[in-house]
């Protein structure tokens, strides 16, 4: 405190907040932060110099610039001591990293040997060694060691399965030993067993020679298969079987199985000489009834061919019948082309429904040179003509209604060269009545030209008069 004019004077100090409240320390206020009455902010507070030089501190009994002279030296001491502790610390780690690479490098080396030309019982140290140094936090080429790790670690599981392999190879091989041993002993049924177990392992090693042994085996003691290959045999074969209580089949070499089939062979052989001649006897029926099917069918393809030559004779009688009616048929026909019935005039123009299909002559008619030839046939039509003035006309088109006389085409231009146009002359029409859809038609096919005394002068045929 000041005295001035018998007064005290306290020492003020302003300071602001970033708030913008203003606040007033007094000089006896020795702290180094205030919080701000308004906005509760910690508010730093930053000490003037005194204007007329330093003031001696009181309460520590030194002047200003020596403590900050003993602050800046403990600065550079603090400084001096964390360079310290940082280089102390990097050269530690870089000797543990050192430490730790070497450690690796070794490992890895110790792993490429064992690799080239290790036993595989030291497999397990080389991976244990790799793996250790690799998991060291402090190595820095770890990702160079473990593609030999993997290598390490593939390289004895192979071991361990060629060791696996082995072991199962050998424990199949005990097997088949012991069936042989087995087989030594005339115990067929267990070897059999044996045998089996050996070749249903995929270990086997000798599955060709278990293969052939089982096979030889089964065979030996098998009922069936004996009795079979027994019944199978030819006589003499089966004689010599009976004889020497063997099978010539090669399929059995082993001593011992050929004793154990000699048993089998003898034990069936009865059997099998029955069942021979039952198969022997049912073999006669067999030939018995083929040769009596045999005969039949011979018998039935001579009924079969005496019936087709009985068929075909009756068919060819048949057939000349028919011939024989047909031209008989032929005959009366072109005989009654030649002589046909004679009719009125009259009746046929007027009746021709009683004539149809039949040849018919109509006489003493007279007959018109002028024909005309049909639209749509290939027809003459004439007009004939009766004495008691009759007519029956030829028109250009058939009539429905009537009776229509025509000629054929080539008939009718005979006919052209032989009668005069707008003439008549006396005739014997020889024609056939017919029908062309609803026309009545009378096909002339011969002429008699007549003379005054009625007799026949000439005769002008058709050469197709049926077409």
């Amino acid at each position: 405190m000041n005295k001035t004019d018998g007064r005290v004077q306290v020492n003020q100090m302003s300071v602001a907040c970033p708030c913008g409240q203003r606040l007033v320390l007094w000089s006896d206020f020795d702290g180094n932060h205030i919080q701000c009455p308004a906005c509760k902010q910690v508010i730093s507070i930053a000490r003037p110099l005194p204007l007329n030089g330093p003031v001696p501190d009181d309460r520590s009994g030194f002047s200003g610039a020596t403590f900050k002279l003993l602050w800046t030296l403990l600065g550079v001491i603090a400084l001096v001591a964390v360079a310290f502790v940082v280089l102390y610390s990097r050269a530690v780690h870089r000797s543990r990293t050192d430490a730790a690479n070497r450690k690796l490098t070794l490992a890895v080396t110790a792993a490429q040997e064992w690799m080239a030309k290790g036993l595989p019982s030291d497999g397990e140290t080389a991976e244990r060694e790799l793996s250790n140094a690799i998991s060291d936090q402090d190595t820095t080429i770890r990702s160079t060691a473990e593609p030999m790790l993997d290598q390490v670690r593939q390289r004895r599981e192979e071991y361990a399965k060629k060791a696996e392999t082995r072991q199962a190879q050998q424990r199949a091989t005990a097997v088949l030993v012991d069936a042989k041993r087995l087989l030594d002993a005339n115990r067929i049924s267990d070897a059999i067993n044996q045998l089996e177990k050996y070749v249903a392992d995929p270990n086997a090693s000798e599955r060709t020679q278990a293969d052939r042994l089982l096979a030889e085996a089964r065979i030996a003691v098998s009922d069936e298969a004996t009795l079979n290959a027994l019944v199978a045999m030819n006589a003499s074969s089966f004689e010599r079987a009976r004889a020497s209580s063997q099978i010539e089949d090669g399929k059995v070499f082993d001593p011992t199985l050929l004793t154990a089939r000699a048993e089998t062979i003898r034990r069936n052989f009865g059997q099998a000489a029955r069942k021979r001649e039952e198969i022997n006897a049912a073999e006669e029926r067999r030939r018995e009834d083929a040769r009596i099917a045999e005969e039949e069918r011979l018998k039935a393809v001579r009924l079969a061919e005496v019936a087709r030559e009985r068929e075909g004779a009756e068919r060819r009688q048949a057939e000349l019948a028919r011939e024989r009616a047909a031209e008989e048929a032929r005959r009366a026909e072109v005989e009654l082309l030649r002589n046909p019935p004679a009719v009125s005039f009259k009746d046929l123009v007027n009746f021709p429904e009683d004539y149809m299909e039949k040849p018919v002559k109509v006489s003493g008619v007279w007959f018109h040179g002028d024909l005309n030839r049909q639209e749509k046939q290939p027809l003459f039509a004439a007009t004939v003509e009766s004495d008691d003035g009759k007519y029956a006309l030829g028109h250009l088109s058939l009539m429905e209604r009537g009776l229509n006389f025509v000629v054929s085409e080539n008939f009718g231009r005979a006919l052209d060269l032989a009668f005069e146009a707008r003439s008549k002359t006396r005739t014997n029409l020889c024609c056939v009545i017919s029908k062309i859809g609803d026309a009545k038609i009378a096909k002339i096919y011969r002429i008699e030209v007549l003379n005054l005394s009625g007799g026949v002068v000439r005769s002008l045929e058709d050469e197709k008069p049926r077409d």
